[in-house]
C-alpha cells in the first residue's frame, strides 16, 4: 500500500461527507418520511462507501454513488416495512409521525409534503429525485434500474395525483 493512501482516502471521504450528507440525509427523509430513518440511512450509506472505497473512489461523480445507495437503503426499508404491515402484529412497531418542525428543518412545504407522503412508493421516489434532487427522467431511469418510460409514466402520475390533492398545478410537466 502507498505511503499516505488511507490518509487520502479518509479526507476524500470526510470532504464527501459535508458536501453531500444534508442533501443525502433530505433524500432519504423526503422518501420515507422519517427524520431519525433518514440519518440511520444516510449514515449506513457512507458506511457502505467505505467499505467499498475502491468503487467510489474511481467513479466519476462518487457523491451519485452516494446517492445510489441511499435510494436502494430506502427502497429496502419500504420493502422491509411491506412485509411488516402485511404480517400485522408479528413485526408491527409504532410509525414515527413526522412533527411540523421536522418537515420545516428539511426544507419541505407542509402542504405538499403530506401530498407526497400519500403517493404511492415508486411516484413519491420519482418525484423526490427529479424535484427535490433535480435529476434528469434517464438518470433516474438508471438510478431505479428501469426504463425511462416507467419514470415519465410515475412523474405523470405523480404530478395528476398531487395537483388532485393540492387542488392546484404542481410540478409543471417540461415540455
Amino acid at each position: 500500500m502507498e505511503a499516505g493512501r488511507p490518509r487520502d482516502r479518509d479526507q476524500e471521504l470526510t470532504d464527501l461527507f459535508l458536501n453531500h450528507y444534508d442533501p443525502l440525509r433530505r433524500l432519504a427523509y423526503v422518501i420515507l418520511g422519517d427524520a431519525s430513518l433518514a440519518e440511520e440511512i444516510t449514515m449506513e450509506a457512507f458506511a457502505k462507501a467505505l467499505s467499498k472505497w475502491r468503487l467510489v473512489s474511481r467513479a466519476d461523480y462518487p457523491h451519485a454513488y452516494l446517492r445510489q445507495i441511499v435510494v436502494n437503503l430506502c427502497r429496502s426499508k419500504i420493502r422491509r416495512k411491506t412485509v411488516e404491515r402485511k404480517f400485522g402484529g408479528l413485526f408491527e412497531r409504532e410509525a414515527d409521525e413526522a412533527t411540523h418542525t421536522d418537515i420545516e428543518d428539511h426544507g419541505v412545504n407542509l402542504d405538499v409534503w403530506n401530498a407526497v407522503r400519500r403517493l404511492p412508493q415508486r411516484q413519491r421516489t420519482c418525484i423526490v429525485l427529479r424535484y427535490l434532487e433535480d435529476l434528469s427522467e434517464p438518470d433516474i431511469a438508471a438510478l431505479l434500474n428501469v426504463p425511462v418510460g416507467t419514470v415519465k409514466s410515475q412523474l405523470s402520475r405523480g404530478r395528476k395525483k398531487l395537483a388532485g390533492s393540492l387542488g392546484r398545478d404542481v410540478l409543471e410537466a417540461e415540455s
